[in-house]
């Protein structure tokens, strides 16, 4: 999204400023960010990561690629994303659900519950347009 192109670029911070924001954001147990071996591993991998999500662009475009239904899931707490932008994909139906939490709202177990309840009522109904 615009939103997003244009926010800072959290993946060119040095390696100190970058693991501050990570520890801020929370989500990472503190025991992996204060282990040299576990960043040494995994800290190239998550910038590299972070990068192609803060690059990556999709036009919109002139006509709606997919006729499947989407949802987009977000927390109530996180920084605004522009959602919105999906309906565009798609002729088919279009649903945003704003879930308790931030940006790690998957951590609380309710919400944990609420998504696979809905992922397995959306399996449900697409097999049985395969019978």
């Amino acid at each position: 999204s615009e939103i997003r192109i244009k926010a800072p670029k959290r993946s060119d911070q040095s390696d100190d400023d970058f693991l501050k924001w990570l520890t801020s954001i929370g989500g990472t147990p503190p025991e992996l960010l204060e282990n040299p071996e576990v960043l040494k591993l995994f800290l190239p991998a998550l910038k590299a990561d972070l990068h192609v999500v803060e690059n990556f662009s999709f036009g919109k475009p002139d006509v709606p690629i997919l006729s499947c239904p989407i949802t987009c899931f977000d927390g109530r707490e996180d920084v605004p994303h522009d959602l919105q932008a999906w309906r565009e994909v798609t002729s088919g139906d279009f649903t945003i659900r704003m879930l308790d939490g931030s940006h790690f709202y998957l951590k609380d177990s309710g919400n944990e519950k609420i998504l696979l309840d809905f992922i397995t009522k959306s399996l449900e109904a697409s097999e049985m347009d395969y019978l």
